[in-house]
């Protein structure tokens, strides 16, 4: 079993996990996303996403954030989670193919797998006042679990269910995160190019 080191593994594939990559490559953060392909997006219709005029099936958004992801250089794997262990500066996620560590991990795990998840990496439930998941993770206001390198966001924190809410709970995770590395606050923004 290889075992490769990154800044930050997310857990989770679905609209939050990839657009918290998204983000940790713009800032060159070394990421790995792995996935299990039960998003719930792939069962999604989607009408109100910004930046689609028309409706849209939830996997292609999910396409899209795949394309977005390897164009920045990480790569997402479809691999079930078996154990995740913390040592002293790192955390180890392993499947049963191969184990990967990282300095920060992002819980993006969603509804499904949310409490088997959360389980393996040791942090917090409480308790969920959404319909269809009785606990979440507990995060503080910079989505923090309670350890300390583990972050959390999506609906696995309680989140409300919609693609673009995840999306950007994703982002603002992936940016405090970034910001606590940092240790000053990071934005984000890009101007249009001129010619």
């Amino acid at each position: 079993m290889s075992n490769q080191t990154f800044d930050v593994i997310v857990l989770g594939a679905g609209a939050s996990g990839l657009s918290a990559a998204i983000m940790l490559g713009d800032k060159n953060l070394s990421t790995l996303v792995i996935g299990d392909g039960r998003s719930q997006m792939n069962m999604a219709w989607v009408e109100n996403f910004l930046g689609f005029e028309e409706p849209v099936v939830g996997s292609h958004i999910l396409e899209i954030g795949r394309k977005q992801v390897a164009k920045r250089g990480i790569e997402v794997l479809d691999l079930q989670v078996t154990e995740i262990v913390h040592t002293d500066d790192l955390v180890t996620v392993k499947t049963e193919s191969a184990s990967y560590s990282a300095r920060k991990l992002i819980l993006a795990s969603g509804q499904g797998p949310l409490i088997a998840t959360a389980e393996l990496a040791g942090v917090e439930l409480v308790e969920n006042d959404e319909p269809f998941t009785k606990m979440k993770i507990k995060i503080d206001e910079r989505h923090r679990t309670s350890l300390s390198n583990v972050y959390a966001t999506g609906i696995a924190t309680g989140c409300a269910s919609q693609a673009i809410v995840a999306a950007g709970h994703g982002a603002q995770t992936a940016l405090n995160l970034i910001s606590d590395l940092e240790g000053k606050r990071v934005h984000h923004h890009q101007g249009i190019p001129k010619n």
